[in-house]
């Protein structure tokens, strides 16, 4: 059937669906494989899509970034073990790097550099092929145990869990800067045992 349908066409309907859906759709038929892996509107709703070559005029533009949804979909607990088995996907419970997704780009457009920041503390990842999801993770967690080395960070990862990252309201010409968010599990209980609607329960620190 999607070989009736022109290639334009299909590109259109594609790229009105997210990108969890967009990764289940890629294994429906060999033509939506090909269409994903080579379509650039596609390949950037991916995550999958390499850095633009620096302007020439090496002045960068304004430029707005969207994150990885699958940084909202994990669950990231701090240790000094390997990294890989403490970053699990909330809904089975199996590490994110035994998926394809942990190699795709952080951000779109992807770009090869990313500043994560956490309790006035800024940390820099960088990568010349594009900084991808692990990359960040990895930065998060070195970040993570610096400011609890020196002190400034306390986390309780029960109390508040892991919920992914935002960016800055106004992003500048410079990289994406990460923010990192938690859900905030004693003010939940606290709005709900009032009988209140919780209408937002991210924080950072």
């Amino acid at each position: 059937m999607t070989g009736q349908i022109p290639p334009y066409l299909l590109i259109d309907i594609l790229r009105n669906l997210d990108t969890r859906d967009l990764l289940r759709t890629e294994s429906v038929s060999r033509t939506f494989h090909q269409e994903l892996t080579t379509r650039a509107p596609l390949r950037r709703i991916l995550f999958t899509l390499p850095p633009c070559p620096p302007p020439a005029t090496g002045v960068p533009s304004k430029t707005t970034y969207d994150l990885h949804p699958i940084f909202r979909l994990v669950d990231y607990i701090p240790d000094t073990t390997p990294l890989c088995p403490r970053v699990i996907l909330r809904d089975s419970g199996k590490q994110v790097s035994r998926y394809p997704v942990c190699l795709n780009f952080a951000c779109s457009p992807a770009c090869r550099r990313v500043e994560i920041e956490l309790c006035g503390a800024v940390l820099v990842v960088e990568d010349p092929e594009g900084v991808n999801v692990m990359g960040i993770l990895r930065g998060l967690d070195e970040l993570m145990e610096e400011r609890h080395m020196n002190g400034r960070l306390g986390w309780d990862h029960v109390q508040f869990p892991f919920a992914g990252f935002r960016t800055p309201p106004t992003q500048g010409t410079g990289p994406p800067r990460l923010i990192p968010e938690f859900h905030n599990l004693p003010e939940i209980t606290r709005q709900l045992s009032h009988g209140k609607t919780v209408a937002s329960s991210l924080t950072t620190f």
